[in-house]
């Protein structure tokens, strides 16, 4: 379904319209002229040949399994790249035939720097529920299928009739929770067909390839958001509420409610430094709501308190507000303990850093780009969602762009760190 993307990327369509985009666009094979391979079996990706046994309740985290393929730190691909300097990885085109470019992201392995993609597409982009995943912490990155699409689908079902999940437009809602060694789609938002969404919860193991039969994990309450990596919890605060998925639990928990005071915005990241969920977007996030009001708030889930955040003064915020990015990414950076914002809408190379302190007002500034940059295009008009990552191993950010037409080019990467 088409999103107001800002002030000039206003998309109308009609339920017809939205009709007959699905019957056309079901025969769309995603996959046409992009290289990827096929995981051929879960041995040669590490897996040991049965899904990891789930936690139960109060048994603590079960740990994240060794790739049998070595890390490599500082790949050729990244050798001898200045820092805050975009340039694409070749090779690495097309995002493995995902229909990532529908409204979709991408979740991330820190262990193995691996990029994942699983059931993007739905509305009436796609049918396309396939798993794919890329290690870019290779010399030479290639793109995996670890999971070939469904090939009998239905319309208006959270599962096709061989029990996977169907497509949907997964924004935010895919994250890698090494605890569990899964793959979490937390909600199932526009999936393939008019489109409706539901509330179930998936996971895809990574060690056998396989998805968790529907059923395995509760409904939750509102979409998944952001990920505490350090815990696997998977954070939620749009609209009125906050939530959290817990790894150990296996659910998803109300933790506060605004009572209608206020609105936040789907751009949520967990700062692990502070300890708190950080919520900073234009209206709903979307373009919706009471855009371009910008909604700034941090949660405490220790005391449960919101605090409205203010920025300085500052000719970057200016520029921030006047964009006013919508289905924008939302990332920490570790390495300099700040946050990147990047919404390509206006300015394909321009990333926003917001430096966060233990009070309420804080600093927007704009990352400076070396004079060799070479800046991805302006994002399509389905935004970029949370098809940006850092990278902590490699210390920079790995972006998939997506051109009209859901052409997706090489990985843009930016090195932040040295």
């Amino acid at each position: 379904m088409s999103r107001p993307q800002g002030r000039s990327r206003i998309i109308k369509t009609t339920a017809a319209m939205a009709a007959a985009l699905a019957v056309v666009l079901a025969f769309q094979n995603c996959s046409k002229g992009f290289k990827v391979r096929e995981a051929v079996s879960s041995s040669s990706l590490g897996g040991a040949g049965g899904l990891n046994p789930l936690p139960q309740p109060g048994s603590g985290p079960n740990p994240e399994p060794n790739p049998t393929v070595p890390a490599v730190d500082n790949p050729v691909w990244l050798a001898g790249k200045k820092v805050n300097e975009w340039f694409q990885i070749p090779g690495t085109k097309g995002a493995g035939g995902t229909c990532v470019c529908a409204y979709s992201g991408m979740a991330l392995k820190q262990s193995t720097s691996e990029i994942i993609i699983a059931a993007a597409g739905g509305h009436g982009d796609s049918d396309d529920n396939r798993v794919a995943t890329i290690r870019l912490d290779q010399d030479q990155p290639q793109w995996v299928i670890r999971s070939q699409p469904s090939t009998n689908t239905q319309i208006d079902v959270p599962y096709y009739s061989d029990g996977k999940p169907s497509a949907r437009h997964t924004y935010y809602s895919t994250h890698y929770v090494s605890q569990v060694d899964r793959v979490m789609l937390i909600g199932a938002q526009f999936v393939y067909g008019t489109p409706p969404s539901f509330d179930t919860v998936d996971g895809f193991s990574l060690s056998t390839n396989q998805w968790d039969p529907k059923g395995t994990w509760a409904d939750s309450i509102v979409y998944g958001k952001t990920l505490n990596f350090a815990t696997g919890d998977i954070w939620s605060a749009y609209g009125t509420i906050v939530a959290k998925w817990d790894p150990i639990t296996k659910r998803q928990i109300k933790i506060a409610d605004t009572n209608d005071a206020f609105y936040m915005a789907m751009q949520n990241v967990w700062d692990p430094v502070r300890n708190q969920l950080v919520s900073i977007g234009f209206g709903d996030g979307w373009g919706y709501g009471d855009y371009p009001k910008l909604n700034a708030y941090k949660f405490d889930p220790t005391t449960k308190a919101f605090t409205q955040l203010k920025f300085n003064p500052s000719a970057a915020f200016n520029t921030f507000v006047a964009d006013a990015p919508t289905s924008a990414s939302f990332e920490y950076d570790p390495d300099n303990d700040r946050f990147f914002y990047y919404g390509g809408e206006e300015d394909g190379g321009r990333i926003y850093i917001i430096k966060p302190n233990a009070g309420s007002t804080w600093d927007v500034s704009i990352l400076p780009l070396g004079p060799g940059t070479k800046n991805p295009p302006e994002t399509a008009d389905a935004g970029v969602n949370s098809r940006v990552r850092y990278i902590p191993r490699l210390k920079g950010l790995a972006y998939l762009h997506c051109a009209p037409y859901y052409e997706v080019a090489d990985i843009y990467f930016i090195r932040t760190a040295p």
